[in-house]
């Protein structure tokens, strides 16, 4: 997904397994687990794996943005 500018909330579904690939020009990335902290600022990135599962084929979600926030919220824990 590209984005301008503007808000983005990724929801991984509580029954599987995706990676997360975020890239913010300025801006936040921000998850809704405390443990993980938030980043926000200039030229963020963050990669990571979300859900229960231990799958080999992972779908990954890309997500672009050059002024804006990303929001992940795991519904799987």
């Amino acid at each position: 997904m590209w984005l301008g500018t503007g808000e983005v909330e990724v929801i991984v579904p509580s029954d599987g397994e995706v990676r997360i690939e975020s890239y913010v020009m300025i801006g936040a990335i921000e998850f809704d687990d405390p443990a993980v902290g938030d980043r926000r600022g200039f030229f963020l990135r963050d990669s990571r794996t979300l859900g229960d599962g231990e799958s080999l084929n992972v779908p990954v979600v890309r997500i672009w943005t050059l002024i804006g926030q990303i929001t992940i919220t795991d519904s799987s824990g």
